[in-house]
């Protein structure tokens, strides 16, 4: 029985890599097809319909497009349980098993955007992606590079059965990465306070009046904002802001010091200071919203 448990983990893991054609010619197709139902009826025997379905999907036409399109299929549905959390299906042992994820291993949860063309079900080097309201989705075992023109959020890792977990994360960093302007992979955590930042609109509105509103509507008003912004991403040094914008530094300290006095902030004060930049981060970028649902 243990050769049979191995000789299922490597087929798993060629169907996980080159899909069903390839796994069936490496492999000798009557004996694995056998140790595979065998452990199915020995060891789960609710997952045996699943297997049955595989065995006969590979026995008539395996290299064809039926076998490869119940692969894809099936594979799609998985990963789709597995991201949103729906109710895990009764045989969820022996499909992770066929199509080669382990069940202790932890993986990282992904969204990315835009979703161009059709995503059904296709592979990643070292995981898996399916289409999930629009967007490409999925998860994989270590974090990728730039996947093209994708904006690409990641949550943080976590085994199969708590991806959604990871993935409703995700989620919540690629909407932060997209109305920041930023742009690649970024990870929930790398992004700090963002998210929050773009899931409260209540707080943003409340500190937009506090610290906005009294600037009025002169024309000045842009450039000193701009000038913010520089000064906050410079550590709040006047020498470095002052180089990077090629001003002498009592200019930039005049900007400052206008903008306390309009506002009636202190700088100075730590709590003031980052209640300006939660709000410099929402000016001039799309309106924050609630977090949206996983599937929207």
């Amino acid at each position: 029985m243990a050769a049979g448990h191995s000789l299922l983990r490597r087929f798993g893991a060629w169907v996980a890599q080159w899909g069903v054609g390839k796994a069936v010619n490496d492999v000798d197709l009557d004996d694995s097809l056998q140790a595979i139902t065998d452990i199915a009826r020995d060891r789960a025997p609710d997952a045996r319909a699943a297997v049955d379905r595989l065995v006969r999907a590979v026995r008539h036409g395996g290299t064809g497009p039926d076998a490869i399109a119940w692969t894809t299929a099936r594979c799609t549905a998985l990963v789709q349980t597995l991201l949103l959390g729906g109710p895990p299906p009764d045989d969820l042992a022996a499909q992770l098993a066929v199509v080669g994820i382990d069940p202790d291993r932890e993986y990282l949860a992904f969204r990315a955007r835009p979703g161009r063309g059709n995503h059904s079900g296709y592979r990643l080097p070292d995981g898996f992606a399916v289409p999930i309201g629009g967007d490409l989705a999925g998860f994989v075992s270590t974090p990728p590079g730039r996947l093209g023109g994708l904006l690409v959020g990641l949550g943080p890792a976590r085994t199969p059965l708590r991806l959604a977990e990871s993935f409703h994360l995700a989620t919540r960093a690629l909407d932060t990465i997209e109305a920041f302007g930023l742009r690649g992979v970024h990870s929930f955590e790398a992004l700090g306070l963002r998210p929050a930042v773009l899931a409260d609109p209540d707080v943003q509105s409340s500190l937009r009046h506090r610290y906005l509103d009294r600037l009025g509507g002169h024309d000045a008003v842009p450039e000193l904002l701009s000038t913010l912004r520089l000064y906050f991403a410079c550590g709040m040094r006047v020498d470095r802001t002052a180089e990077r914008m090629s001003l002498h530094r009592n200019t930039l300290r005049h900007r400052i010091a206008r903008f306390e006095k309009l506002t009636g902030a202190s700088l100075r004060d730590p709590l003031v200071a980052m209640e300006v930049w939660w709000t410099l981060q929402t000016t001039g970028r799309r309106a924050a919203r609630p977090v949206r649902a996983l599937v929207a």
